[in-house]
């Protein structure tokens, strides 16, 4: 349970930190001009074979298959295995955390170095240099590189589909057709709503598997090496472990 108890303060910590990049501190995080503006001839050719004529609905469609079905598979999935295959004696919201966890991690401390990338890269969206018609300046305008919507999308895809593996679901092959399913339609979204390049979606893709793969993998053994814990302590909770 203090193990538990750590490891959501530490997910739920990088979630609103996310959240923070993405709100109230984007306009002093992003770059007021893009630091790499022209795309290579491969990235313009893409584009306009695969752009759409309504980008708005490509845009829209991304963020539904991104933020909302791809986490109810990833993360849906998983739960309603763990809570069925609960063992007799054991806690079934506590095995539900202790497989929903991994995938939660992966998420979210793979957007905050995602962010990183893209705060620092300032790439210019295809959306952007292509505009017909100069629009207003915005502080979305020049995190093109690389694509969160494809990171997000294959790390929860990877990473609850390796937690299948784990547990030998027989829901495991539901968790990977469908959450790449999800994750590949996402990404050609991202290219179709003119928000990405393909070299911007096809790295993020590529970090999103490694992310679901890795961060879990790589977090458990810190965690089994450090007995990390959130334990209480007078006026409030200390992290223990041994260093």
């Amino acid at each position: 349970a203090p193990r538990r108890a750590w490891r959501l303060a530490a997910v739920s910590a990088a979630g609103l930190a996310y959240l923070a990049s993405e709100t109230v501190l984007k306009d002093a995080l992003t770059a007021d001009a893009c630091r790499w503006c022209r795309p290579p001839g491969i990235d313009e050719s893409i584009r306009d074979s695969l752009v759409w004529n309504d980008r708005a609905q490509a845009d829209t469609l991304s963020n539904l298959t991104g933020y909302v079905a791809a986490p109810i598979v990833g993360i849906g999935i998983t739960a309603i295995w763990a809570a069925s295959n609960t063992a007799s004696g054991e806690s079934t919201f506590g095995r539900i955390l202790d497989d929903t966890l991994p995938v939660a991690e992966a998420v979210a401390y793979s957007q905050l170095l995602v962010q990183a990338v893209k705060f620092s890269v300032g790439r210019q969206r295809p959306r952007v240099r292509f505009a017909q018609e100069p629009g207003q300046p915005g502080n979305d305008d020049n995190v093109s590189f690389f694509s969160g919507h494809s990171a997000l999308t294959f790390a929860l895809a990877t990473s609850a589909g390796m937690v299948a593996r784990r547990h030998g679901s027989r829901l495991e092959p539901m968790v990977w057709a469908l959450g790449y399913g999800l994750a590949g339609t996402t990404a050609f979204l991202r290219v179709a709503a003119d928000e990405h390049y393909a070299t911007d979606v096809a790295l993020g893709s590529a970090f999103g598997i490694a992310a679901g793969y890795l961060l879990p993998r790589l977090l458990d053994d810190f965690r089994r090496r450090h007995g990390l814990a959130l334990l209480p302590a007078s006026g409030g909770m200390t992290l223990a472990g041994a260093f």
